[in-house]
């Protein structure tokens, strides 16, 4: 008896449907609370930790989670298209890639790039190459194509860095 006036009183309370317009109603309070609840911070570190470019590594603490639920769900079916290429052409390797940021600016204004600043750019630009191919049958229609289509390569500059300098000694 007193479970069943327990789960009439609980049904109807509106914070137990999660609608779309409860998600978009959530205060900023109760939004921390739920993302400090659900250790959001830790999820963070075990994905960093298996990011190998130092680069992405900072940008994966600026995601935060969604309270939309059109954005929820567009987030879980790149990540279903991720998962299924995965399991079909093997997880892709981003070999040794480098922040060039840096190197890109001083060229920009004209600086000379030292040997290694030059090898990172060309090691770069293999992982371009290579995740070409690697994307190169994606599905045009889904989501990961968008990221797909930024992925420039410059296989002129890559072999002539590659021949020129084999290694910084």
């Amino acid at each position: 008896m007193a479970c069943s006036l327990f789960w009439r009183k609980m049904k109807n309370r509106n914070n137990l449907t999660l609608s779309s317009d409860n998600l978009n109603n959530l205060s900023f309070d109760d939004f921390s609370k739920a993302v400090k609840t659900l250790e959001f911070d830790k999820i963070l570190n075990i994905l960093a930790s298996y990011c190998p470019i130092e680069a992405a590594h900072s940008k994966i603490f600026e995601i935060s989670p969604s309270v939309s639920a059109e954005e929820i769900k567009r987030r879980l079916k790149e990540t279903s298209e991720a998962k299924l290429l995965i399991q079909t052409k093997g997880p892709l390797s981003f070999g040794n890639i480098k922040d060039i940021t840096n190197h890109l600016e001083r060229a920009d204004k004209g600086s000379c790039l030292s040997m290694q600043e030059l090898l990172d750019i060309a090691a770069l630009l293999k992982s371009c190459s290579s995740m070409n191919v690697y994307f190169n049958n994606i599905n045009s229609e889904g989501l990961l194509f968008v990221y797909t289509g930024k992925i420039h390569e410059n296989k002129f500059l890559e072999d002539k860095i590659s021949k020129c300098i084999v290694s910084e000694d």
